[in-house]
């Protein structure tokens, strides 16, 4: 497939997509040690199709990344960000897409490591008909912490939005999970949807999930859920009754917490890559 590699001489990037990408674009962001600063503008123009999977795989670093999407009238993007960051890093990203007419975007972002991760993710639904559907993967442990914040702004009418994060935190670490769905006064026959859950294995995780709803207009429909616990004990005794180890048990558990971001990737290769991660986080 296509694919662009970027290093930390390069400061800032412009990608124009017209058409339709017969094939995932690969963008691949390595670097090792020292500070990266990264802007990263995508514009998908009017009437076009795009897959794109972006793939950070960094050590050591102090990690500053700034993304725009703007998907014009008519036009789709299936983004996937892998996010493979050390236990040293610090990573803040900021990520805010804007959605025209008629326009819509499906993100999933999967988040494995760094020692403090902070994203802001933000979508705008500022066109008619606009829609945008995120889901995100987190796995802290150690002593890692992790700040994640997830937005839907509608703007535009008969917006749909629909928001699941989903986390499981072990040891010591600490997660934060907090979103928000609001609908502007001009964006009558919307629906907006947020669910925040957070996973426990550890009596000394810490987690939060917080999601939020601000109405401006009551010709909408707009829910929100969150949840946090730890993993049901009487599941894995039932597991470990039919031949499971402890370790295996929770491993199933947890794999099947995460089942519906992984049927959404549609994608092998990855979701092998979650259940490798989700093997090596179990203890």
């Amino acid at each position: 497939s296509p694919s662009i590699e970027y290093n930390k001489s390069n400061k800032a990037h412009s990608i124009k997509i017209k058409g339709s990408l017969s094939e995932p674009l690969t963008i691949k962001i390595e670097a090792e040690k020292g500070i990266v600063n990264l802007n990263l503008e995508i514009s998908i123009e009017k009437n076009s199709q795009a897959s794109i999977i972006i793939k950070r795989f960094c050590k050591s670093v102090s990690y500053n990344e700034n993304l725009g999407i703007s998907v014009q009238d008519s036009s789709q993007i299936n983004l996937t960000t892998i996010n493979d960051f050390d236990n040293e890093s610090i990573v803040n990203q900021i990520k805010t897409t804007t959605l025209k007419k008629d326009s819509s975007i499906k993100q999933t972002d999967l988040i494995y490591n760094g020692k403090y991760f902070k994203e802001f993710l933000v979508n705008k639904l500022s066109g008619k008909g606009a829609n945008s559907k995120t889901f995100i993967i987190y796995l802290a442990k150690d002593e890692q912490q992790y700040d994640i914040y997830t937005a839907s702004i509608h703007e535009g009418k008969n917006t749909t939005s629909n928001m699941i994060t989903k986390g499981a935190v072990n040891d010591k670490a600490r997660a934060l999970s907090h979103g928000l769905v609001r609908i502007e006064e001009n964006a009558s026959g919307s629906n907006g949807y947020e669910t925040q859950d957070a996973l426990l294995l550890s009596d000394y995780a810490e987690a939060d999930a917080i999601p939020n709803l601000e109405i401006k207009n009551n010709d909408v429909k707009c829910s929100h859920g969150s949840t946090v616990g730890q993993i049901d004990k009487d599941k894995i005794f039932y597991l470990m009754s039919r031949g499971l180890s402890e370790k295996q048990a929770k491993q199933k558990i947890i794999e099947g917490y995460f089942s519906q971001v992984i049927l959404e990737l549609n994608d092998e290769e990855i979701s092998d890559k979650i259940y490798s991660h989700i093997s090596e986080f179990v203890k």
